[in-house]
């Protein structure tokens, strides 16, 4: 059987309560968790995109990596083309612009990043990692009162 390798830094309690479970019972128990890591940082993602344009902040999600046997995570995305009206035919994809900065053609004028992304994350990384050691604590706990 092989389990998650994950580490979990400055808490050998939780390291060793969590690799006594079987390895889908890890998978499961990380996906929750950091869906709700990720949900800590969506507010703040939120608000820092809706100071560029109100309809880049409603169309934010949060979705499940695409399901594998050697990755488990969660996304924020932006919204498609189509949600936020661009047309299909313009090369130009503003978010991606916005968080990365952009070079104007001909004139060499570089725009800088407005990153709400990365800064977001920066900022509540050490909330989405307290979060994410809670809920595993909580699956942990309630997964042996459940067997028991």
């Amino acid at each position: 059987m092989i389990g998650v390798s994950i580490d979990l830094v400055g808490d050998r309690k939780l390291q060793r309560a969590f690799s006594k479970l079987a390895g889908n019972v890890q998978k499961q128990y990380v996906r929750k968790a950091l869906r709700a890591g990720a949900k800590e940082i969506m507010p703040t993602v939120k608000a820092r995109a809706s100071e560029i344009s109100p309809r880049l902040a409603r169309g934010m999600k949060i979705r499940a990596l695409r399901r594998s046997r050697r990755r488990i995570g969660v996304r924020i995305l932006t919204p498609t083309r189509d949600e936020l009206g661009i047309p299909a035919k313009d090369p130009h994809f503003w978010p991606a612009a916005q968080e990365l900065g952009w070079t104007v053609k001909g004139g060499g004028r570089v725009m800088p990043a407005r990153s709400y992304l990365r800064s977001a994350l920066h900022d509540k990384r050490a909330a989405a990692q307290e979060k994410i050691r809670r809920e595993l604590w909580i699956h942990i706990r309630n997964g042996v009162r459940a067997a028991v």
